[in-house]
């Protein structure tokens, strides 16, 4: 694991996937999350960091010879390495929030939904209470910061919370209406902030029959 943030204990994987990302602004570029990387070479990567259990994606380029980079076929690039975060995400072997956990997300959101700002603190208030293993919140901690850090950039890559639930729903197994607030809120819930103000709510409101 790595220590993100100098506080959250995460897998190297996602460790490594979000220095790759940040560092090569990749949360900007269009198409992130929805353009698939090269399936053999995530596959092979996926096969490195299960032997070696930590791979330097940033600097993983730089050992192929520029000459080779296009016909060699293992030139990493953002999509590939979303393509693995994503990968690990799906085979997570419980769900995110814990078994426990994601009933207590779900009753808040089940019970609250006419109410975001409601579903918000209450949200902050399961995360303070220390219910949730710290192995999960660290990863739920760096995972939703990414995505509203890529909302936030939505004018360059086009994902908006619509297009990021639209994605996340399925990979993390979890409905829209506890994936929603956690990206829109995550300040309130994660940082200790307020909920986003009603006017802007309405803009990111996200409704998706039948996800």
């Amino acid at each position: 694991s790595h220590k993100y943030v100098g506080r959250y204990e995460i897998p190297s994987v996602v460790y490594r996937c979000l220095e790759f990302l940040y560092k090569n602004h990749g949360i900007q570029e269009e198409g992130l999350f929805r353009l698939s990387g090269s399936s053999a070479l995530i596959k092979s990567l996926q096969e490195q960091f299960d032997a070696e259990y930590d791979v330097d994606l940033f600097n993983y380029n730089r050992s192929i010879p520029e000459s080779s980079k296009a016909a060699s076929g293992v030139y990493i690039d953002v999509n590939t390495v979303s393509g693995l975060l994503k990968l690990y995400l799906r085979k997570l072997p419980h769900l995110l929030f814990g078994d426990e956990g994601y009933s207590s997300f779900k009753y808040i959101a089940d019970e609250h939904h006419d109410d975001p700002s409601q579903i918000a603190y209450k949200f902050r208030d399961l995360i303070r209470s220390g219910c949730i293993p710290e192995p999960n919140l660290s990863l739920m901690y760096c995972l939703f910061e990414l995505l509203l850090r890529i909302q936030d950039n939505q004018r360059f890559n086009k994902m908006n919370a619509r297009n990021l639930c639209i994605v996340f729903s399925p990979t993390l197994n979890v409905p829209v209406t506890i994936l929603q607030p956690l990206i829109i809120d995550f300040v309130c819930i994660f940082q200790g902030g307020e909920p986003i103000e009603q006017d802007r709510r309405q803009d990111l409101d996200v409704h998706i029959p039948q996800v």
